[in-house]
């Protein structure tokens, strides 16, 4: 009874780590048929012997698994921008054409802190709030100030007059 115990278990415990096995098996298959495409999209392995191009493609099968790659890894292209967007539509220019004035000001702005477009939303929001946070920073100078001021009024003792009687 006790074998027919152990025997099960390992049956059972071949089964449960089986889809496990074959998953890894068809993602290796999927990541070498993935490498190799992609070594034959290139034109110049056209006259590449065959002994030659498996090679390649072993060894670079070996570095991605080494890296721990998926095929998706190797076909993930970036995403465009939608055509609406005015954040990123020239992502590869290579300057930027801003106009003279406040304008361009703010698209300079942009510019720095990595948007394109014409949408000058952010430049004039953090512009107004530099402001504001300007002024209640020189609000709370000028209070400690005044508060200062009064300390040191009321711990330097009044000028000692002399009495009348003594004149």
């Amino acid at each position: 009874m006790e074998i027919i115990n152990k025997i099960l278990a390992t049956v059972l415990a071949i089964a449960a780590f089986m889809p496990i096995a074959v998953s890894a098996q068809e993602a290796n298959a999927d990541l070498r048929s993935t490498i190799q495409n992609s070594v034959l999209a290139d034109p110049r392995v056209a006259n590449v012997p065959p002994a030659q191009l498996q090679e390649l493609v072993d060894a670079l099968f070996a570095q991605a698994q080494a890296q721990h790659m998926t095929s998706a890894d190797i076909l993930w292209r970036p995403q465009q921008a939608a055509a609406g967007s005015t954040f990123g539509n020239n992502q590869g220019a290579e300057t930027t054409t801003c106009t003279s004035g406040w304008q361009g000001y703010l698209c300079n702005f942009n510019h720095i802190f990595g948007f394109e477009g014409n949408n000058y939303t952010i430049p004039v929001f953090l512009l107004v709030t530099t402001a504001f946070l300007i002024a209640v920073i020189w609000e709370l100078i000028i209070h400690h100030r005044k508060k200062m001021a009064k300390m040191a009024a009321a711990a330097t003792p009044a000028p000692a007059s002399v009495p009348p009687s003594v004149q």
